[in-house]
C-alpha cells in the first residue's frame, strides 16, 4: 500500500506555536513531490489541499487525529480536513465521526483568531498527480480511526463529565447529512456509538440485582464477638509489655504488672497468651523483678496465675532462671508492702471465686503468706507436674540452682517443725509449714522421676542431707501423729506429706543399691517405715489417703530389701507395730510374721470378688437352675459386691444408679486389696530371699500351711503389670522382678 504524500512546510508561514500545526516531515518524503497544480479536482481524492504559490505543504485539519502505524512500522499519518467553507463538498465518513468534536473545539479557548484567519485562508484544494493512485484509507483502518476519535479527550481536560446522549440528538446528526449513502449511514451509526471504556463500578455495600440477594461470607455473633476479645486482648497486652519494657518508675511498673495480673484471672485472656505463644513474652518482660521484693511479688503473682492452667506452655531457659531468682526473694524490706500486698490478695480473692467444672478452685495460701517464693514455689510445682517427662526442663533446674535451693528448704522446714515439738505452735503455723514441704516433695518428685542425674545428686548432695532429712521427717511423723486425733487437720497434713515423701523416696532408690545401703544404715529408718505400712496407715490416714501409703510403703520397702541382704535382716529381726481394726488394738509382733496376717487379710478381702464371679458366669450358662444362693439387698446389689440382674431390670432409674455405684464402690475396695495383698507378696518374698529358715514361720499363717495363696496371688498381679506395662519403657524389667520372686515362693513351696 502506497503512503500519502506530504511536503515541506512554508518557511514563511508563521504557525509554529499553533495548537495544531504539523512537526516538519522527513526528507525521505521529498522524492515522491510533483507538481499537484495540473490535477484537475475530483471528489473522490481527498479533499482540503489547494494550490499555494508557497512550497507545497499539507495542513492539519481543525481536530488533531492519532497516528497509527503501517505494516512497514513508519507512523501512518491519517488526514481529514474540515469544512470550513460550503465549496468543499461533504465527507461523510470523516464528518459525521468528528462532527460533534470539532463544534466542541471552535467554541473553546483553544481556537484563536489567527488560527482561524489561516483555515480559511489555506483551504483550497491541492491536486495530486494523475499518474499516482488514488490513495484511500482502508476501511479497517477507517473504522479505528473514527473509533479514536469518538474516544479522544483534550490532555488538559482532566475531569470527569457526564454526558448524556439523547435519540433525539443521533436523529438530528444523521438527518443533516444528507449526501450520505446507505453503507455510510449505517456505518456512522456504529461510529457515533459512545464506547465505555471504564468498567461500572458498584457501591461495597451493594447486593445482588433488586436488592433481594444475600451477603456472603457474614460472621456470626459470637465469631464477632470473639474477634473483638481477641483485638482488645492484643492491645491491652501490648500496652502493658510496653510500660514494663521502657525505663519507667518502678511503681508504674508495679502498677502495670498487677494490672497483668487482674487480666490473667480470666481464663479466656489466659487462653489468649498461651494461643499466641506470648508466655515467655511476658516472662522476660518481668525478667527484673527480682531486684525489687515489692515488684517480685507482683510478677510471681502473674506467673502463678500464668501456670494455674492445665496446658500450661513449656517454659524456656529465661523463664526457669526468673523461677530461680523469684525463689530466692522470702521476705519483705519495702514501706510499700501493704499498698500491693492488698492489692495482689485481691486478685486472688477474685481467682478463688472462679468456679471450673463446677469446683472452686483450691487456693491454700493465706494474706500473711503471700510472699514471691511460696508463689513461685506453688508455679514450679504446676510447671514442673504437667511437664514430667521433660528431660531438658529437669536438667536445667539442676543446672540454675533449683534443686539445691529445695533440698535448703527441705532441710530448714523440717527443724522448724521438730521445733514446734517442743514449743507449743498454732496449728496454722504447722500447716503452713506442712504446705511449703508438702510443695518441695513434689517438685523433688517430679524433678527425681527417671532421671539418673538428678537422682545421683540428691543422694549425694551435702552428704546425703536430703536422705537424712527424709529420715528424720518420718521420726517426727511418727511422734507428732500419735499425739493427736485421726481426723485433726494437722494429722491430715502430716499424712499427706507422709505419701509425698514415700514417693521421692521410692525414686531415689529405684534400682539404686548405694541410696538402699544410705538409708539402711540410718538407725530405726527400716523399723519406721514398717510401722508406718502397718501401724499409721490404718490407724491414722483418711480412706483416700490410707490405699496410697500402704501401696508406696510397700515399694519402698521392696526396692530397700531387693538388692541389699543386710537390710532384709534388720527388717526380720525387728520388731513392728501392728494396728488390728476390727478390735481397734495395737499389738507389736515380729515383722515377718505382721506382713504375713497383712496379707491374708487383704488377700481374703479380694478372693470373694473372684469366687462371686465364677458363680455368676455359672449363673449365666444355667439360668434356670435359680438365681443363686447369695442374698440380696433392698436396692439390687449383693453382699459380695454384684448386681443381681434379673432384680435389675425390675428396678427404677433412680434405684438402679445407687445399686450401680453401691457396686462401684465395692468393686473399688476389692481391688485396692487385691493390689496391696500383691504388694506384701512381693515383700515376704524378698524377704526370704537368702533367708530359707523364715518360710515356715510364714506358712503358718497362711491357708492349710502352704505358699499357694501367695503365688496364687502373684501370678495375677502379673498378669495385670504385663497388660499396664506393655507400653512402657521399664515394664520389662518391672515384670522380670515379679517373675524372679514368683520362681523363688514356688520352689519354696
Amino acid at each position: 500500500m502506497k503512503k500519502f504524500r506530504t511536503y515541506e512546510p512554508s518557511s514563511t508561514s508563521n504557525d509554529d506555536d499553533d495548537a495544531f500545526s504539523k512537526p516538519v516531515v522527513r526528507q525521505r518524503f521529498q522524492k515522491s513531490q510533483v507538481n499537484l497544480s495540473e490535477v484537475p479536482p475530483d471528489d473522490n481524492i481527498l479533499p482540503s489541499v489547494s494550490d499555494d504559490s508557497s512550497p507545497i505543504q499539507v495542513f492539519s485539519p481543525q481536530v488533531s487525529i492519532p497516528e497509527s502505524s503501517s505494516t512497514d512500522g513508519n507512523p501512518e499519518i491519517v488526514l481529514s480536513s474540515s469544512s470550513s467553507e460550503d465549496e468543499s463538498p461533504p465527507l461523510p465518513s470523516s464528518q459525521s465521526s468528528t462532527d460533534s468534536i470539532n463544534k466542541k473545539l471552535r467554541s473553546s479557548s483553544l481556537a484563536t483568531e489567527d488560527s482561524t484567519t489561516r483555515f480559511e485562508k489555506k483551504g483550497r484544494s491541492y491536486e495530486f498527480d494523475e499518474d499516482d493512485e488514488l490513495l484511500l484509507a482502508p476501511s479497517s483502518k477507517k473504522s479505528k480511526v473514527q473509533e479514536a476519535n469518538e474516544k479522544f479527550i483534550p490532555r488538559k481536560d482532566k475531569k470527569v463529565v457526564y454526558n448524556h446522549k439523547w435519540n433525539v440528538g443521533e436523529e438530528d446528526e444523521e438527518s443533516g447529512i444528507s449526501t450520505s449513502s446507505k453503507s455510510s449511514e449505517v456505518q456512522e451509526v456504529k461510529s457515533t456509538k459512545t464506547v465505555n471504556t471504564m468498567a461500572i463500578k458498584r457501591p461495597i455495600y451493594a447486593t445482588a440485582a433488586g436488592g433481594g440477594g444475600r451477603i456472603r461470607n457474614v460472621k456470626e455473633a459470637h465469631e464477632i464477638l470473639e474477634s473483638g476479645e481477641h483485638d482488645d486482648f492484643k492491645h491491652e497486652l501490648e500496652y502493658i509489655l510496653s510500660t514494663l519494657r521502657s525505663d519507667g518508675k518502678l511503681k508504674l511498673k508495679c502498677l502495670s504488672t498487677v494490672s497483668l495480673a487482674k487480666k490473667c484471672v480470666s481464663s479466656e485472656f489466659r487462653h489468649f497468651i498461651r494461643s499466641e505463644g506470648m508466655t515467655n513474652t511476658v516472662i522476660r518482660a518481668l525478667s527484673e523483678s527480682p531486684e525489687n521484693d515489692i515488684f517480685a511479688l507482683c510478677a510471681a503473682s502473674v506467673i502463678y496465675l500464668l501456670s494455674r492452667d492445665f496446658n500450661n506452655v513449656k517454659v524456656d531457659a529465661n523463664g526457669l532462671r526468673l523461677f530461680s531468682q523469684l525463689l530466692r526473694v522470702e521476705k519483705f524490706s519495702s514501706e510499700e508492702k501493704q499498698e500491693f500486698l492488698d492489692q495482689v490478695w485481691e486478685v486472688f480473692r477474685c481467682f478463688k471465686k472462679i468456679e471450673v467444672g463446677g469446683k472452686r478452685i483450691v487456693f491454700d495460701m493465706q494474706k500473711e503468706d503471700l510472699t514471691p517464693s511460696s508463689l513461685a514455689l506453688e508455679a514450679l510445682v504446676f510447671v514442673v507436674s504437667r511437664n514430667a517427662h521433660d528431660e531438658a526442663l529437669k536438667t536445667e533446674l539442676l543446672n540454675l540452682g533449683v534443686l539445691q535451693w529445695i533440698v535448703a528448704k527441705i532441710e530448714k522446714m523440717v527443724a522448724e517443725i521438730e521445733k514446734s515439738q517442743e514449743v507449743a505452735q498454732p496449728d496454722e503455723v504447722i500447716c503452713h509449714e506442712l504446705m511449703l514441704l508438702d510443695r518441695c516433695f513434689r517438685a523433688i518428685e517430679m524433678c527425681s522421676m527417671l532421671h539418673r542425674k538428678n537422682q545421683a545428686f540428691l543422694i549425694s548432695h551435702r552428704g546425703s542431707i536430703l536422705v537424712k532429712t527424709c529420715a528424720t521427717f518420718l521420726d517426727v511423723i511418727h511422734s507428732s501423729v500419735i499425739k493427736r486425733n485421726a481426723n485433726d487437720v494437722v494429722t491430715k497434713s502430716y499424712m499427706n506429706c507422709l505419701a509425698l515423701l514415700t514417693n521421692v523416696l521410692i525414686n531415689l532408690s529405684h534400682e539404686n543399691e548405694l541410696c538402699c545401703s544410705k538409708l539402711g544404715q540410718i538407725e530405726g529408718f527400716l523399723v519406721s517405715c514398717s510401722n508406718a505400712l502397718t501401724f499409721l496407715a490404718p490407724k491414722y490416714a483418711s480412706e483416700d489417703k490410707k490405699y496410697d501409703i500402704q501401696v508406696t510403703m510397700t515399694s519402698l520397702l521392696v526396692n530397700l530389701v531387693e538388692r541389699c541382704n543386710a537390710n532384709r535382716k534388720s527388717i526380720i529381726n525387728a520388731q513392728i507395730k501392728v494396728y488390728i481394726s476390727e478390735e481397734e488394738e495395737v499389738e507389736e509382733t515380729d515383722a515377718l510374721q505382721a506382713l504375713a496376717k497383712l496379707f491374708m487379710d487383704r488377700e481374703s478381702k479380694a478372693k470373694t470378688v473372684d469366687e462371686d464371679l465364677d458363680k455368676e458366669l455359672a449363673f449365666e450358662e444355667n439360668p434356670e437352675d435359680g438365681s443363686g444362693s447369695d442374698e440380696e439387698d433392698e436396692e439390687g446389689a449383693r453382699k459380695d459386691g454384684r448386681l443381681d440382674r434379673a432384680k435389675l431390670e425390675s428396678m427404677g432409674e433412680e434405684d438402679m444408679v445407687n445399686a450401680v455405684q453401691q457396686v462401684m464402690s465395692k468393686a473399688s475396695t476389692h481391688m485396692e486389696d487385691s493390689v496391696v495383698a500383691s504388694y506384701v507378696g512381693l515383700l515376704i518374698g524378698c524377704l526370704l530371699q537368702q533367708n530359707e529358715e523364715k518360710v515356715e514361720l510364714v506358712k503358718k499363717c497362711m491357708r492349710d500351711g502352704t505358699l499357694s495363696p501367695m503365688t496364687e496371688q502373684l501370678h495375677r498381679f502379673l498378669d495385670f503389670m504385663r497388660f499396664a506395662m506393655k507400653t512402657k519403657k521399664n515394664g520389662q524389667s518391672s515384670c522380670r522382678s515379679i517373675e524372679k520372686i514368683l520362681d523363688f515362693l514356688e520352689r519354696l513351696d
